[in-house]
């Protein structure tokens, strides 16, 4: 079995298949055909799940069934495919009848899959099931009637059970096999074979290569186990002539096998090396089975078989691929508010766009089919802005001006490939710095450059090397995971976050002195080099320690660090270990979860989130005690000088009563940070332990954050199980007066003005300004109509893009440093070509899921965006009755047939959701139902189809009641 079909990468038209120049100049005849041997098709698809019968082979491309002739063994196209449906949603796993007249197939004409069928002649497809199972699919045909899995009525996803189905609609028969995973049945009466699957883990080959785990599937043939010695994942059983074919990858990579009925004479007969084979099927004779988006044929299963590359053209326009507007709000991703809260940049689909919140066009900053933008930072009121973008293929940050009438300025992009995986951007209020949390748990300063002199504004962003080499020093690294929650204090001196622990949730808050590095020279923006003065820790070990007396060492500590900074520069990029550092303090010990920290907007005290109490609630049933109620904001005066407004005091005032008005800070003072005592100063906020966040400062020297409810996991708690969103509630604290004020409970999340004196929320999609220290009335509320900014997304280009970023996530946070030996660069090599085959999102789905599959890790998953995929209609739930309906065919005073109940689920008192809607109702068992919602029930096809789309609505049942001699309650 040394045969190799190599899956080089091309062109997106075609994988090679020859080991040798010598195989590629045999042309056609040994079927290793090149690139160069067959038709170089104008507009290949991604072809995938295809069967074949006579002279026509069926397939499935851009979310539709096609139907092509057999291209002849000279390997050129027999003429052009055409569509058998145009729904433009999922489908899978055809199968031609035996007479060819028919094509059954799985397709996702609801939130579920179900059995289709379909005449080859022409006409509409007819679903045969309604069972709402996520896991029904077709396996084939038994004379007649259609062979199909499904977990429909069990209690487990993973326990399918094979079905008969009728093509009159009928519900069919379950067969008598026990949990299976794929069934094929070969010849009729005494001679009848029955071929199981059974074992087999819900996912496919390709998409978990190498798995060797409990589901790998095992074959059975009439109750004789088959191969039992192999050990990799077996798919797709097939009779073929008198041997059992398989797709199996216990040699490495997925190929084709087949044996003989007892086990013996094991073949290989094809020899991808790189991409699996997939999705295998039969007429009995020939296999058909897809591999790298192309389709293959094994005309014999004997020992010097080979595939052939069938060259199918589908054609046509691809509508997939075309451009098209998307709707902003359903798309939204990121906001920035500018200094007065009058507008907000705001990323839709990857695009910046600028948008004045009561009226005025909403115009691009930025945006280029390809590249994605993201976490959006005002600088000051500088009138620029930051941002993330991977332009240039690694996460870099760009400025740019907020666009202006006069124009503005070519966008600057700076640290290109330095930052890591940039997980949080937050700017100084100054606009000089940027702080950067990496993937990495770096956190690293960017000096931002100077304005220039206005120029024509740079649609496309900075061109590539502009700015490409400004430096981004690093302040400090954990080596615990990455630091996050980063937050300036008002006068841009200090920088506050959240630090990893020991732990999978333990961190602490920390304080570092920033002072902005000096910015490069106007003239030197364009090639900026590393020129950040601030030094870094050297690793989380290498901090400067913040003992008492260190607030008095800033100085010396800023005079250490300006010392290393020619080093630095010559250096460029990064600081690593070894350079002086900058003061940093631990404003808390690391044993709770301390998060998000920000400054109060007088720079007098710091305020931060903690997971600290330990309370104990006991439990109603066990009495067991749980921590439900852990969080509250806690306070820390950063000077000692400086009152708790929490605290007692000489002249009387209460704990908790505030600050006298002399007491009070003005607005964005000096920053005061006295070492001494930092962490005998933290107190808690006198508010409710509960869940808390999003704390954020605002005007007044107050702050804002989210409490959400308490619920329980299954939404039992809230008044609608159906809807367990559990919105929070915006709450506004001011710590002048220690009173609490919720604003709104309509909030999804919020962003905050950089005066601090608005707040835009969002909430199921829409944007309103309010103000940010009272409750918001008619007058003060102004609703951003998003619709003012027109989005047109590309979705070549988006798929490229996500492939690409995909990549980089992978290699940067995958669970091994050494990628457990793949070549990972060479993976995507292998797969980016695939992209241009590639028209609809679960075609790029599964082209992700492949591409990952080959780090050989299991639970690694992709789930596809169901965007303009079929009608709204589609999206919408099977309706289920929580009772079982027996067939009635002679039922008196009716037409002949009809439905009967014949069991109404127990359900439980304790779930309101597992409960059959007919239960208390009074309708008794043997009841016949003849209507639903005013629509007759067929005698053949039952009340299911009636039912289509109705799940969470109400309808309404007509029964008659049992007649005499009828069993039934009373």
């Amino acid at each position: 079995m040394e045969r190799v079909i190599t899956d080089t990468p091309g062109d997106g038209r075609g994988t090679a298949a020859a080991a040798s120049p010598a195989e590629h100049d045999a042309g056609h005849g040994n079927g290793r055909e090149g690139r160069e041997g067959h038709r170089d098709l104008g507009d290949p698809g991604y072809l995938r799940f295809p069967h074949l019968h006579g002279d026509r082979v069926c397939f499935v491309s851009e979310d539709d069934l096609w139907l092509a002739p057999l291209p002849g063994a000279d390997g050129r196209p027999a003429g052009r495919a055409w569509r058998l449906t145009a729904d433009r949603t999922r489908v899978a796993r055809p199968r031609f009848s035996p007479d060819g007249r028919r094509i059954a197939f799985t397709a996702w004409s609801s939130l579920d899959p179900e059995i289709h069928v379909l005449e080859v002649a022409g006409g509409p497809a007819r679903p045969l099931t309604h069972w709402a199972a996520d896991d029904t699919r077709v396996c084939g045909w038994a004379g007649d009637d259609i062979l199909a899995v499904s977990s429909h009525g069990q209690p487990f996803a993973h326990h399918s059970w094979a079905y008969r189905l009728h093509t009159d609609g009928s519900p069919g028969e379950q067969l008598p096999w026990g949990p299976v995973s794929d069934i094929a049945v070969h010849g009729e009466g005494p001679d009848r074979r029955t071929l199981l699957l059974t074992g087999r883990a819900p996912h496919e080959a390709a998409f978990w290569k190498r798995y060797r785990g409990g589901g790998t599937g095992r074959l059975w043939l009439h109750g004789q186990r088959l191969l039992p010695e192999l050990t990799g994942q077996v798919e797709c059983p097939m009779f073929v002539g008198d041997r059992i074919a398989f797709l199996s990858d216990h040699e490495g990579v997925g190929n084709l096998y087949s044996c003989r009925p007892d086990g013996s004479d094991l073949r290989r007969h094809t020899d991808h090396d790189t991409r699996y084979a997939r999705h295998a099927a039969t007429d009995g004779s020939r296999v058909v089975y897809q591999s790298g988006g192309e389709l293959w044929l094994v005309t014999e299963l004997t020992a010097a078989s080979r595939p052939r590359r069938l060259a199918v053209d589908p054609g046509g326009p691809r509508n997939g691929r075309r451009g098209r507007r998307v709707p902003t709000a359903a798309h939204l991703q990121g906001l920035a508010v500018d200094a007065t809260g009058r507008a907000s940049a705001i990323t839709v689909g990857g695009s910046l766009y600028w948008l004045t919140h009561r009226d005025g066009p909403g115009r691009v900053i930025a945006g280029r089919p390809g590249v994605r933008i993201r976490l959006p930072e005002m600088l000051g009121d500088s009138g620029r802005i930051a941002y993330v973008t991977d332009a240039a293929g690694e996460d870099a940050i760009e400025v740019a001006y907020l666009p202006r009438a006069s124009g503005g300025c070519d966008s600057l992009r700076l640290a290109t490939g330095r930052l890591g995986r940039v997980r949080e951007l937050v700017a100084s209020p100054d606009g000089r710095t940027l702080a950067v949390a990496s993937h990495d748990g770096g956190l690293l300063l960017v000096p931002v450059p100077e304005e220039t002199a206005p120029a024509p504004m740079a649609r496309d962003g900075a061109a590539d090397g502009q700015g490409g080499t400004a430096g981004a020093v690093e302040l400090t690294r954990s080596t615990n995971g990455a630091v996050r929650d980063l937050a300036f204090s008002p006068d841009s001196a200090w920088l506050a976050w959240s630090h990893p622990g020991l732990g999978r949730s333990l961190r602490q808050i920390r304080l570092a002195r920033v002072t902005p590095p000096a910015p490069p020279a106007a003239e030197d923006t364009r090639d900026v080099g590393n020129t950040g003065d601030v030094g870094n820790t050297g690793g989380d070990e290498a901090a400067v320690d913040g003992g008492p007396g260190a607030g008095s060492s800033a100085e010396a500590a800023d005079k250490a660090a300006d010392e290393a900074g020619a080093e630095r520069r010559r250096s460029g990029g990064r600081t690593g270990p070894g350079q002086p550092r900058h003061l940093i303090l631990d404003v808390t010990d690391g044993r709770f979860e301390d998060e998000e920290p920000v400054f109060t907007r007088d720079g007098r005290y710091l305020a931060f989130l903690s997971w600290r109490g330990f309370d104990p609630v006991y439990d109603v049933h066990t009495g067991d005690l749980s921590f439900p109620l852990g969080c509250r904001p806690y306070l820390v005066p950063l000077s000692s000088a400086t009152p708790s407004p929490f605290a007692l005091t000489p002249e009387g005032r209460p704990a908790a009563g505030g600050l006298d008005p002399a007491d009070s800070g003005g607005e964005e003072g000096a920053t005061l940070v006295e070492a001494e005592g930092l962490a005998s100063r933290v107190t808690p906020f006198p508010v409710p332990a509960s869940k808390y966040s999003a704390l954020r400062p605002v005007a007044g020297g107050g702050l804002v954050w989210l409490r959400w409810p308490i619920s329980g996991a299954l939404g039992e708690t809230f008044a609608n199980p159906a809807d367990t969103s559990g919105q929070p509630t915006l709450v506004h604290f001011d710590i002048a007066t220690c009173a609490a004020a919720d604003l709104t409970g309509d909030v999804d999340w919020f962003a905050v003005s950089g005066d601090g004196s608005r707040l835009v929320v969002a909430e199921d999609g829409e944007l309103r300004a309010v103000p940010a220290t009272d409750e918001a009335d008619p007058e003060s509320t102004v609703f951003v109509d998003l619709r003012r900014i027109v989005h047109h997304s590309d979705p070549p280009a988006e798929w490229r893009n996500a492939f690409e970023e995909a990549g980089r996530l992978v290699r940067d946070l995958f669970w091994d440093p050494g990628m457990c030996g793949i070549d990972w660069p060479a993976v995507l090599d292998t797969y980016r070509p695939l992209l241009a085959r590639v028209s609809t999102p679960d075609e790029f789905a599964d082209l992700l899921r492949e591409t990952l599959g080959e780090l050989g890790t299991s639970h690694a998953y992709v789930s596809p965006s169901r965007a303009n995929e079929g009608p709204p209609t589609y999206r919408r739930a099977q309706g289920l009755l929580g009772a079982d309906f027996v067939r009635d065919r002679d039922a008196p005073g009716c037409a002949p047939g009809g439905w009967r109940l014949a069991r109404v689920l127990p359900g439980d008192s304790s779930d309101s959701r597992a409960r059959s809607p007919l239960a208390g109702t009074g309708i008794r068992v043997g009841a016949l139902l003849t209507e639903v919602n005013g629509h007759p029930v067929d005698p053949v096809t039952g009340p299911w189809p009636l039912l289509a789309g109705n799940g969470g609505s109400t309808v309404e049942l007509t029964f008659l009641d049992p007649g005499p001699g009828r069993p039934g309650p009373a």
